[in-house]
């Protein structure tokens, strides 16, 4: 910068030199704000995703739990252990399925609103889509799986007892 400041100088004495800034700088003042708002969008959609995974975990298997009685009675009553994981898997899922299509078809219908009020908000594309289902739909199995597991291995004498 002093060397521009001399190169100026040498030519007009009386000329004022202020803010000369190399191209670097100028682009990643330009490019700061930006960024920041990025990486503030990045990290509340990433806290966003964990809460919600977080709560969805909860209610699933809380609701699973919730049916310890009834897995236990079907046990007694002859059922298989994989019918039964088949069953509650099954209701599980569509619970999912049910609430994965409320949510993309909402988050479809208030995409093009959100990018007119937004000009950081990101184009989504079919993969983001489809990762968020297949996420969600882990996190869904993993919430079942683990309470079914303890249902299933649970003495159904022990499981009637309790309540």
């Amino acid at each position: 910068m002093k060397q521009v400041s001399a190169a100026i100088r040498s030519l007009d004495s009386e000329q004022v030199v202020y803010g000369a800034v190399t191209m670097e700088q100028l682009i990643s003042d330009a490019v700061t704000a930006p960024r920041f708002l990025a990486f503030l969008i990045g990290a509340f959609a990433l806290l966003a995703v964990v809460m919600a995974s977080v709560g969805m975990y909860s209610v699933i298997s809380c609701l699973v739990a919730q049916r310890t009685t009834e897995i236990a009675v079907r046990i007694a009553l002859g059922a298989g252990r994989r019918s039964i994981a088949q069953t509650v898997l099954g209701t599980t899922m569509s619970w999912i399925a049910i609430g994965l299509s409320v949510g993309l078809a909402l988050g479809l219908i208030v995409r093009n609103t959100i990018q007119t009020l937004s000009s950081a908000a990101v184009e989504g594309s079919p993969w983001m889509y489809i990762s968020v289902v297949v996420f969600f739909v882990v996190v869904t199995l993993l919430a079942a799986l683990i309470p079914i597991q303890r249902a299933i291995r649970l003495d159904p004498s022990t499981a009637l007892r309790c309540d």
